[in-house]
């Protein structure tokens, strides 16, 4: 992805420059991936500090009215600790997008949740070809799938394969766009040639993807007595051993200012998918208790104690109080307000980790999020 030079001298989060909306509809899941910061130490086990909510059509509705909707060129519906298809008004508020936005669609979901007349019906509003100033959107689900029938469920815990196939087949059958994300880890890379070719017959396209949290180390999955189950390790089988879970009670100490020299890209600001790519877009993430905040990463962390990048979020977040929530908030009050300018204002100075940590480059370090993507063949 192409992105966009940033400076604090040109505001990036204004209500009129938004363009691209990534929101979770829900923080419920069917699923219990042990590198999920939902449960408590890679076990089953929901924290619970984590407030199990979705958001309603009527919220919808009014967070983003039409003047909004005409801008957005973009909606990426997935979430921090909850999968979007768990929301029940999400057909509703996809075909209020799709009658009111002339922007791309993307929900991502392990398609273990809900039925097939669901995933159909959502397919027959997807593979709707209805030109929107000449141009016609990508409206697509990405099913995030990794391996096949004997291994999915060693990293998508408690997904059950039959359902996952089952709905699959209910949405590709209408001819809407899909997409399969496959995490590659030691135990499935022997399937990846094989989950390509059906994705291929499914008229699919297969992307192939690193794991966050087994790059430099093996990822441990526990089970519901914070016993050690079983390991996730890398595709490149590093031999590295699997690092032990925080307490949840072990409070990290502050964040320190990064003192190397570099930049940050942030990814709020980039070039649009296709068939926008001529245009830019700027982003806010919405998460499902309405708080307006700049990036899915920051919204990860307000659950996090073993970090200090997470406990500095978590401490901005408490200064905000509810200056950015949509419950108490239009999004215009909150944007206008410059409410999230306290994120953008310390990337010269490099003082929020977040942002550095996955958006700052220097001499020796990419952007983390660029290495997420293997391939996309």
């Amino acid at each position: 992805m192409e992105h966009l030079a940033i400076t604090t001298k040109h505001p990036l989060w204004r209500y009129e420059k938004i363009s691209s909306v990534h929101i979770e509809l829900s923080s419920k899941c069917n699923a219990a991936c042990p590198g999920c910061t939902r449960f408590m130490m890679n076990s089953p086990i929901p924290d619970p500090r984590l407030i199990q909510t979705e958001i309603t059509y009527e919220d919808f509705v009014k967070w983003f009215p039409k003047e909004i909707m005409s801008n957005i060129y973009y909606w990426l519906l997935c979430g921090d600790y909850g999968d979007p298809m768990a929301c029940k008004d999400i057909y509703k508020i996809l075909e209020y997008i799709a009658e009111h936005s002339p922007g791309n669609i993307q929900v991502n979901t392990n398609g273990g949740l809900r039925s097939k007349t669901l995933y159909r019906q959502i397919g027959e509003l997807f593979a709707q070809k209805k030109p929107v100033n000449g141009v016609i959107p990508k409206r697509v689900i990405t099913f995030s799938i990794d391996g096949l029938e004997d291994t999915n469920h060693i990293y998508r815990r408690n997904v059950k394969w039959s359902r996952v196939w089952e709905n699959l087949l209910a949405y590709v059958e209408t001819g809407a766009l899909a997409h399969w994300d496959f995490l590659q880890f030691k135990h499935n890379v022997h399937q990846i040639e094989k989950a390509r070719e059906l994705a291929y017959q499914h008229g699919m396209i297969f992307i192939l993807k690193n794991p966050f949290g087994v790059d430099g180390q093996a990822m441990p999955a526990y089970d519901k007595n914070l016993k050690l189950d079983y390991v996730i390790e890398h595709a490149n089988n590093n031999g590295y051993p699997p690092y032990v879970p925080a307490d949840p009670r072990y409070i990290a100490p502050k964040f320190i200012p990064i003192k190397v020299e570099g930049s940050i890209d942030c990814m709020s600001s980039r070039k649009a998918p296709v068939p926008y790519h001529d245009r830019s877009v700027v982003e806010i993430y919405i998460d499902a208790l309405g708080r307006v905040l700049p990036c899915c990463f920051v919204g990860v962390r307000m659950l996090v104690t073993h970090s200090p990048e997470a406990i500095q979020v978590q401490e901005i977040q408490s200064q905000m109080e509810n200056k950015n929530s949509l419950h108490h908030h239009s999004l215009k009050e909150i944007l206008d307000s410059k409410v999230l300018d306290i994120y953008s204002k310390s990337w010269k100075s490099k003082s929020i980790g977040v942002c550095w940590n996955q958006c700052g480059k220097s001499i020796d370090k990419d952007r983390k999020i660029d290495s997420l993507f293997k391939d996309a063949k």
